[in-house]
């Protein structure tokens, strides 16, 4: 059972986050510097480890302490000496993967975690639903990163999405279906990282998983027609809508050309005809030597 403790602590004390934290933001820290409020500080939580005091929640807090610290153009503005910080210290902590749990439920209920670090968190919270998606994700070389300057099909940046198709029904299976579908897009194809065509690929792959087992049609389909191909007619589909409310953010609006291309279903195979013997002399009318 954990509890909170508030410590005077040093600055000096204050050890890195070990993996689940939002990565440092210097203009978040020059915000908290330019326009310090007092009223507004919330107390930094840290957990103790060998070694000094692991900051959980409020990296960019301590790291603005910091610059009032080693700046003497600024006045130091807690109320502890310079180069102490009032700080929760959370009691009973066993390891970072608790560590990490909290960080996740300190941070969900202030500023919202981008799905890139509540993906990575998640991994050394060790959630399996993040477990699944990142064992996928090095399946099929997805190239994940936070953000992207421009569309590119090396890079994927819409996690999201991935989490979205892993909940619905026979989600590992379909996600991996997806990324692996994915992968017959060429890297040249940006429109391959677009979320939306992405979800609705899956949104496919489960539909062919459930009524047939298998995604042999729709593979055909993805082999045939690229993303950008895929875009263009979902495209298409939208300016001829009529009012039906398709648009080109929705995954269902690509799910809707997807299934559009799938090739027919196989039929039944017809049985060949069998010879007809004349059931006196099977033997000789098998051969030719009968006439019937």
């Amino acid at each position: 059972m954990t509890s909170f403790e508030t410590k005077v602590i040093s600055l000096g004390e204050v050890i890195a986050p070990n993996g689940y934290q939002r990565d440092l933001n210097p203009l978040v820290v020059d915000r908290i510097v330019n326009g310090f409020d007092a009223a507004q500080w919330d107390l930094p939580k840290a957990a103790l480890v060998d070694g000094g005091y692991r900051i959980i929640a409020g990296q960019h807090r301590v790291e603005a302490a910091r610059i009032f610290l080693a700046d003497p153009a600024l006045a130091w503005p807690f109320p502890t000496p310079a180069g102490w910080l009032d700080v929760q210290v959370i009691i009973g902590l066993d390891s970072v993967v608790e560590e990490a749990e909290l960080f996740l439920n300190d941070a969900g209920n202030k500023k919202a975690i981008t799905p890139y670090f509540r993906h990575r968190a998640g991994l050394v919270a060790q959630h399996q639903d993040s477990l699944d998606i990142e064992e996928a994700i090095v399946r099929h070389r997805v190239n994940l990163v936070q953000r992207q300057r421009r569309l590119s099909g090396d890079t994927f940046v819409p996690i999201q999405t991935l989490y979205s198709l892993y909940r619905r029904g026979n989600g590992k299976r379909v996600l991996d279906e997806t990324l692996r579908l994915r992968s017959f897009w060429s890297k040249d194809d940006a429109l391959r990282s677009e979320g939306s065509i992405i979800g609705g690929l899956g949104i496919v792959v489960g539909e062919r998983l459930a009524e047939e087992g298998n995604t042999a049609r729709l593979e055909k389909v993805v082999k045939r027609y690229s993303a950008l191909k895929v875009a263009s007619l979902a495209m298409k589909m939208v300016s001829q809508d009529n009012g039906k409310g398709r648009s080109l953010s929705q995954p269902r609006t690509y799910a809707e050309v997807l299934r559009g291309l799938l090739p027919g279903k196989p039929g039944p195979k017809t049985p060949e005809p069998k010879p007809h013997f004349d059931t006196r002399f099977p033997v000789a009318a098998e051969i030719g030597q009968l006439t019937l």
